[in-house]
């Protein structure tokens, strides 16, 4: 059994990573993301299909290379949300658009309409905003194995919303044993702030440490599924 001792972890950033929170993607959800990818990838390779997510079914635990932190109403990875380190006060505001290719949808159709309306329904033109972090880099505490996690990181060449437009990109990864509490990599941001989301029991109803609001959140990836969502102290932002 590897030793899981509390690291940080940092990403060195180009400009900045796309997200609407004051932090950034949690580092478990990055790890699982990857793996997730390799194993599809994987599956096709080897002729077979990907199984998809089933809100009715309990989804498969991936073995990530970090501690388990046990609660009430279940577990959860000892991991932070990132914590933007050098962050310009004052988010950038980019924009992305979207718009249907007719031609293409032309060829999904049997009797596609003469034209498609391009300012209402599900294929109309988009023009939408994304909050930029502007920060030098990204870091995260977390309780982990760090040859496992530096070997997990390592492909990941950009984080947070709108990677494929080239938002978020990373430079260097670095992966560091640092003398900690676990409860401190495991829970909270470098400034002492809650820097991922946390059972309500875990801190209980009236926190001593600076926490976001309360919400109804997913605690461990795929943080989306319904069996994940718990009600937590969001991170400080």
């Amino acid at each position: 059994m590897p030793d899981l001792v509390p690291v940080r972890v940092v990403a060195e950033l180009a400009s900045g990573v796309g997200a609407t929170s004051g932090w950034g993607p949690s580092l478990d959800g990055i790890v699982a993301s990857q793996m997730w990818a390799e194993r599809k990838a994987a599956q096709l390779v080897a002729g077979e299909s990907p199984v998809g997510l089933d809100p009715d079914r309990e989804p498969e635990d991936l073995n990530l290379p970090f501690a388990r932190v046990s609660s009430e109403t279940g577990w959860y990875w000892a991991s932070t949300c990132g914590y933007p380190d050098g962050l310009d006060p004052h988010p950038e505001v980019r924009y992305w658009t979207g718009r249907a290719d007719q031609s293409a949808l032309a060829t999904l159709a049997e009797s596609p309409p003469a034209s498609i309306p391009d300012r209402q329904g599900r294929l109309r033109s988009r023009v939408m905003p994304l909050p930029v972090l502007m920060c030098r880099r990204m870091v995260w505490h977390a309780v982990a194995d760090p040859d496992r996690l530096r070997e997990a990181v390592s492909p990941v060449r950009a984080i947070g919303k709108k990677r494929g437009c080239g938002e978020g990109e990373v430079r260097a990864w670095s992966v560091n044993e640092v003398d900690i509490d676990p409860f401190a990599a495991a829970h909270l941001h470098p400034d002492g702030t809650l820097g991922r989301p946390t059972p309500i029991d875990v801190l209980g109803e009236q926190p001593t440490i600076k926490t976001g609001a309360r919400a109804v959140l997913g605690v461990r990836p795929p943080v989306m599924h319904p069996s994940r969502r718990v009600e937590v102290w969001l991170p400080a932002t």
